[in-house]
């Protein structure tokens, strides 16, 4: 009996709806707007331990990691969580379909419906400059992140005017911040699913403003990346 594997992306907003119970590999497969497909790669899905919470602080019972000097603690759950290993840089360009990932990141394993949806929201806009600073590591903790467990919390660089693929901290260089285009990008991780992000209020032309205020939270040491919160990440399903 051949087992489902394909987790199909609708350019629609949903993705379909797999189960990973025993499920070796799973296959991405896009379907654009003029009913075209597109194989975007098959990927090995392994098993973590599920998490329930992280922190900074001693935390009795709680699993113990050392990161360099930063010592993290996390709360166990119930189970186990599928991740995926991300094959990064992505550069896809095919009958109309861009899809490009620069790698900035060693924190590479994702949940597998979540990089479905960024897939599909990277399909969004044919930009060149989107780079990640990660989702989460091979044992779902995300270390030395406390916010970054069972992989469907990730952070990205800001897209810049010049569309340099370089670091930007729009604190000190607000000025270099592509508004729209960043923008653009928010919309298209809220049509597939994510709901709620971490960014840093921006001074700009002395007025102070946050990208998509009613999906942002401002929040310290984020004036240079923007966090996709787990938090009501919700997919679509077909």
């Amino acid at each position: 009996m051949k087992v489902d594997n394909i987790l199909n992306i609708y350019h629609t907003g949903e993705i379909s709806k797999l189960d990973f119970k025993g499920l070796k590999e799973v296959s991405y497969v896009y379907h654009d707007k003029n009913g075209g497909k597109h194989n975007l790669g098959t990927f090995d899905v392994v098993k973590a331990q599920k998490w329930k919470k992280g922190s900074s602080i001693y935390k009795k019972e709680w699993k113990k990691i050392k990161v360099g000097k930063d010592v993290r603690y996390y709360k166990y759950d119930i189970g186990k969580v599928p991740l995926i290993k991300l094959k990064l840089p992505i550069s896809y360009d095919k009958n109309g379909i861009k899809i490009t990932l620069k790698d900035n990141t060693d924190r590479e394993y994702i949940n597998p419906e979540a990089y479905a949806c960024l897939l599909g929201a990277l399909a969004e806009n044919d930009y060149k400059d989107v780079a990640i600073n990660g989702f989460t590591s091979k044992d779902g903790t995300g270390a030395p992140s406390v916010s970054h467990y069972n992989g469907i919390a990730g952070d990205f660089r800001y897209l810049r005017k010049d569309k340099r693929n370089t670091a930007l901290h729009i604190n000190t260089s607000p000025n270099d911040l592509d508004v729209d285009r960043t923008e653009k990008f928010i919309d298209a991780l809220i049509k597939f699913g994510w709901s709620s992000f971490y960014s840093y209020d921006i001074i700009l032309n002395k007025k102070t403003f946050r990208l998509k205020e009613s999906h942002t939270t401002h929040l310290a040491h984020h004036h240079h990346h923007l966090h996709l919160r787990k938090e009501n990440f919700n997919p679509n399903y077909k």
